[in-house]
């Protein structure tokens, strides 16, 4: 998911260069509106923050759920080593009383 939020904030970061580059449209050769970039930019660099804080709160809940996802492992491998020991018991108790 991140990576289109990524690929939003590269668009506008390139989007802002240009604006800060050029005073002329290079498509139809019309001086572009100084108004008209600083609007743009401003509003480009808005969107960039918006994007930016919602990946580091994606990034956030990733790591939050790596965390459950290690602590699940954990618990997980504690289970198959009880159920080996409980698997152990129960076959000492079978040859017990088949003695």
């Amino acid at each position: 998911m991140t990576y289109k939020l990524e690929g939003k904030i590269e668009r506008l970061s390139k989007e802002n260069i240009f604006f800060n580059s050029n005073d002329t449209c290079p498509t139809c050769t019309q001086p572009i509106d100084k108004e008209f970039k600083e609007k743009k930019v401003v509003d480009n660099l808005t969107e960039v923050d918006k994007y930016t804080e919602a990946i580091n709160e994606v990034q956030e809940h990733v790591q939050k759920l790596e965390l459950v996802l290690d602590e699940l492992k954990d618990l997980q491998l504690t289970s198959f080593q009880h159920q080996t020991q409980i698997d152990s018991y129960r076959s000492s108790i079978k040859d017990l009383e088949d003695k």
